[in-house]
Formats: C-alpha cells, sequence, structure tokens
C-alpha cells in the first residue's frame, strides 16, 4: 500500500496549485498508484483561525473518505483552538493533525504547542509538522540539479 503524507487541497496564497480538489487528487493518485493520501487544506497554512478552511476540508472529502484521510490545520495560538480540535476530531472525523509553527507564530516546545501536542495525542491522533511548506525552486531546476550531481 501506497500512503501520501503530504497532500493538500484548497488554494495556497502565494502560488497556485496543481491537483487541488479532490476529483484532480484522486486522478493523480490513480495514475501514480498511490492508494490513500494524508490531506490537508492549503489555505488553513495562511489562516490564523484555519477552522474555517477545516471545514472546507471536510465537506471537500465526504464521499471520499475511503482515499481521502483529513487532516486538520490548528493553530494553539488562536484563543478557540481547542473547541477547533474537538470538533476536527468528534463531528469532521479527522484523523490527525499538520502543524505549522513558524507560520503561526508558536513553539513546539512553548505552553500553547505543548498543549496542543498533548490534547491531540489524548485523542490518538497523528500528528505531522512539515519542515517547510513550499519548495525553494522550481521542480524542473530540482530536478535538473538531481540529474547533475548523480551524473558527476
Amino acid at each position: 500500500m501506497i500512503i501520501d503524507t503530504n497532500a493538500y487541497l484548497g488554494f495556497y496564497a502565494f502560488r497556485q496549485l496543481r491537483h487541488n480538489t479532490p476529483s484532480e487528487l484522486l486522478r493523480l493518485m490513480d495514475e501514480k498508484r498511490i492508494d490513500l493520501a494524508m490531506v490537508s487544506s492549503a489555505s488553513a497554512i495562511t489562516y490564523r483561525n484555519a477552522q474555517s478552511a477545516n471545514e472546507e476540508l471536510a465537506a471537500a472529502v465526504a464521499s471520499h473518505r475511503d482515499r481521502l484521510i483529513p487532516f486538520a490545520v490548528i493553530n494553539p495560538a488562536y484563543a478557540g483552538w481547542k473547541d477547533d480540535l474537538r470538533i476536527c476530531h468528534e463531528q469532521f472525523g479527522m484523523k490527525g493533525l499538520r502543524l505549522y509553527p513558524k507560520w503561526h507564530n508558536y513553539s513546539l516546545s512553548s505552553g500553547p504547542g505543548r498543549d496542543l501536542i498533548r490534547e491531540a495525542t489524548a485523542r490518538g491522533m497523528v500528528i505531522s509538522i512539515p519542515i517547510r511548506v513550499e519548495d525553494y525552486l522550481p521542480p524542473a531546476e530540482l530536478a535538473s540539479r538531481r540529474a547533475r550531481r548523480s551524473a558527476g
């Protein structure tokens, strides 16, 4: 079984995303023979309160839960995060979280960061912490550099 652990739906504020709807993502997954994808809202990354993007994600994947596993984006620096976490887990059935401490301006070792990790862990949720949000070079340039390194 192949699982994509880094999939997104929606819109990202700083560049256009491809395959950002459920139907487009599923088509790509079929083409690449990917069975499941852990998916979050790209829009939620730049929202101070990401809950509206989590709600959009839950609706978007509702009829595709056999293949698209929704991961909430929660900002513990936002006052209502505990309610958002409860809603995402209990009402939307989200199995995990993606955390963006640099974007949301908190530290994982701070009180709010630790509290969120503790609450999510108590709920049995998977926690994903991406190293960075986007690659800094265009894919063609990255591929070209990798090819040069392999050849030399």
